[in-house]
């Protein structure tokens, strides 16, 4: 049974997903939930997804290539959002990258 703080949220859960499923999940008999699945649950119980997505095997530790799941969960965010904030979402991005150093 999980922690009492984290009982309303793991009742919202099971309104998306069968309560096996998450059983499974949390017990680690799931090694490699789809990423929208793991995004939806870090979203609701405020974990923070990227730890989740290394940890899941969906980012490398290294920094190297997302996978596909990744982009494709970024880009449902970005499109969620308005034209004017999606414009300094894309700057932002762009800043980064343009201060990584180089390999």
């Amino acid at each position: 049974m999980p922690p009492p703080r984290l009982e309303p949220a793991r009742r919202r859960a099971t309104d998306w997903y069968p309560q096996p499923h998450l059983s499974q999940i949390e017990r680690g008999q799931i090694r490699q939930p789809e990423a929208g699945t793991l995004w939806a649950l870090s979203e609701l119980y405020s974990l923070d997804f990227t730890k989740i997505a290394i940890w899941s095997g969906h980012l490398d530790d290294d920094k190297q290539e997302p996978a596909p799941e990744i982009l494709l969960l970024a880009l449902r965010a970005l499109r969620q959002l308005a034209p004017e904030v999606q414009i300094n979402a894309i700057r932002y991005l762009e800043r980064l990258a343009d201060e990584q150093p180089t390999p």
